[in-house]
């Protein structure tokens, strides 16, 4: 403020210098003097700019643009040229102060507009140019300060420095490598006892080496995806590039791999395998591509992962039905089978253990048809019983979700804060939120089954029931299947707004699902033949949905991983080659991992894994509030 005045002093927010082309017109000899006559006024300038700005006030020096002598005017061709700019910039270069930008970029935008006639007389450049030019340098001027910190790469991809990791990231890495890498080393080559069974703190050599496997997994995607030693590129989305990656990853590999399985029950496990397989093969192009742009894309898309959720209800409801095996033993390695590459990878690269909600959401689904099969398992049998717990049990998840008090938010709010992390919990309510009853539907379609299968029900048993009539009732099932199925796709892709089909897809999704099963096993062919590629990937659906975050994508999923140099239609298509046979190879081979590990987590000795469990979560939490 000026004291006498009392009025405010307009002070710059940036100082740009941008000098060069007269010195050479203007001086009588430039090729002796004027580089020194630029250097002699350059620094009387600067040494009044860093004496009068404020401390904070970013001074740049614009490098002198390249020419197109063909373009210049003759008096201007006898003393601008390229060789001067070349060392008037090795000049500014090589004596511009530590605290003054040379941002070195704007002259490759220039010369990137030269040779691509972006310019009338040589040197000076058009609209498009300068735009690019004054983005760039907004992105280094601002990108710091909006989106600097640890996790600074996930929100944008340019003009940040890489944040440093903090000391829980590299502790956990250290301990995966002392008892993965040098644990098994150590035991391999027989020293301090040799192989040995292992403890819960001296894992054998098979835990160490997984665990070995595990830490180098977590340290790549760590380097491609914390570190600025590989590039990522935004997402482009063509409908040619979904239109080929489907072809090429989805349908071309799964129709030449068909076969007919031994099984012939309904859903059997072939099928779902197969089912989790090409679902997650569309959500990876979805998420490579960028589809999500894509209203009717993105409906189709939410109706997979339900019928994932259909396929959890499904299983567990007939598994706990069927076995009445109730123990901790299977729930707590159910749970950690879901939760532990994600646990690891969220305390590896700085996220909270719900950024990876897939493995959450299915626990939490998981846990909801344990209790409901269990409470009052012993009456199970009574259809009235099992039709009131569906009910109740809807009931509280509706009321937890969207109730008016906000429940669930408050529950996971507190939760949040005992386990010592944050929470992103509207984001894990909305997710719940969106497929509240389709895991409900497994549940009843797993009943079903088990009733017919039975012979409980004979009326819809095949062998219990007039042959006419069944096949009657049975076309009329297909029919209403496949008219509801083409009803439903023509129904979501009437939407133009996601936001709106989100509002109608808890309800609308049940019956496309159910009638996609129906469609399914309409016939013994079709429920015996799969693909043998669709059923490979669905035996690790869940490792490549956890590991593209950071391996095959980048950014978090934001942008695309870039493993290669150029630029470009032929990198792209060479670098998701690259980029694809590391993830799938990766991603099989974490599912093998997380799998053996869960028995050393858990640990053999039946009765005690909860406690041994709650153990290691007891480590977990003071970890994260450390």
């Amino acid at each position: 403020m000026d004291k006498q005045k009392k009025t405010p002093v307009n002070m710059p927010s940036i100082v740009m210098l941008s000098a060069g082309f007269w010195f050479m017109k203007d001086t009588p000899q430039p090729h002796k003097n004027g580089v020194e006559r630029f250097s002699s006024s350059l620094s009387s300038l600067l040494n009044t700019l860093t004496t009068t700005s404020p401390p904070d006030t970013p001074i740049i020096i614009r490098p002198v643009n390249p020419l197109v002598p063909s373009l210049l005017s003759p008096d201007r061709q006898k003393v601008m040229t390229n060789s001067r700019v070349l060392a008037y910039n090795r000049h500014l270069r090589q004596t511009t102060p530590s605290n003054v930008r040379l941002p070195e970029y704007i002259y490759r935008v220039n010369e990137a507009g030269a040779l691509n006639g972006r310019t009338e007389d040589g040197f000076h450049y058009d609209e498009k140019v300068v735009g690019s030019e004054v983005e760039m340098l907004l992105n280094d001027l601002c990108n710091e300060r909006m989106f600097g910190g640890p996790l600074s790469m996930s929100k944008t991809t340019c003009c940040v420095k890489d944040g440093a990791p903090g000391w829980k990231q590299v502790f956990v890495l250290g301990l995966g490598w002392v008892f993965g890498c040098l644990v098994w080393a150590w035991r391999a080559l027989k020293m301090g006892g040799g192989k040995g069974e292992g403890s819960m703190f001296i894992p054998s050599e098979q835990t160490a080496l997984q665990i070995a496997k595990l830490t180098l997994t977590l340290t790549y995607l760590f380097i491609t995806d914390r570190t600025l030693i590989f590039d990522r590129v935004q997402k482009a989305y063509t409908t040619s590039h979904f239109i080929i990656l489907s072809l090429l990853f989805i349908i071309i590999p799964g129709i030449a791999t068909l076969r007919s399985s031994p099984s012939q029950t309904f859903l059997n496990r072939h099928q779902t395998d197969e089912w989790k397989g090409w679902m997650q093969l569309v959500i990876l192009v979805y998420h490579y591509t960028g589809a999500s742009k894509v209203t009717v894309i993105y409906n189709a898309v939410r109706c997979l992962v339900a019928s994932y959720l259909f396929m959890t209800g499904y299983g567990h409801f007939t598994f706990f039905y069927s076995k009445g095996d109730f123990g901790v033993g299977r729930v707590v390695k159910v749970l950690v089978r879901l939760l532990l590459l994600g646990i690891g990878m969220a305390e590896v690269m700085g996220r909270d253990g719900l950024f990876y909600y897939f493995g959450p959401l299915v626990g939490w689904w998981f846990l909801i048809v344990y209790f409901t099969v269990w409470l009052g398992s012993g009456k199970n049998g009574d259809w009235r019983w099992i039709v009131g717990k569906w009910t109740g049990v809807g009931g509280v998840c509706w009321w937890v979700i969207r109730g008016e008090e906000k429940v669930g938010e408050k529950g996971l709010d507190v939760l949040a804060k005992v386990v010592g992390t944050e929470w992103d919990v509207r984001e894990a309510m909305f997710r719940i939120g969106l497929d509240q009853w389709i895991v409900t539907a497994g549940m009843v379609v797993a009943w079903v089954v088990i009733k017919v299968n039975s012979g409980d029900w004979k009326i819809l048993s095949v062998h219990g029931a007039d042959p006419r009539v069944w096949m009657r009732a049975k076309g009329t099932g297909v029919l209403t299947a496949a008219i509801w199925l083409a009803g439903f796709a023509w129904f979501e892709s009437s939407f133009t707004d996601k936001f709106a089909y989100n509002l109608w897809h808890p309800y609308v999704s049940v019956p496309a699902v159910v009638a996609f099963v129906v469609l399914r096993n309409a016939t013994p062919a079709l429920r015996q033949t799969t693909s043998r590629y669709w059923c490979w990937v669905g035996t690790f659906s869940l490792e490549t949905f956890l590991l593209q975050y950071h391996m095959w994508l980048g950014v978090d999923t934001r942008g695309i991983l870039k493993v290669l140099g150029g630029g470009g239609e032929g990198w792209w298509w060479a670098n998701l080659a690259i980029c694809s046979v590391v993830f799938f190879g990766l991603s099989e081979l974490m599912a093998d991992v997380t799998g053996r590990l869960v028995e050393s987590v858990v640990g053999k000795e039946k009765g005690r894994e909860g406690w041994r469990v709650l153990g290691w979560c007891i480590v977990l939490i003071a970890l994260n509030w450390l």
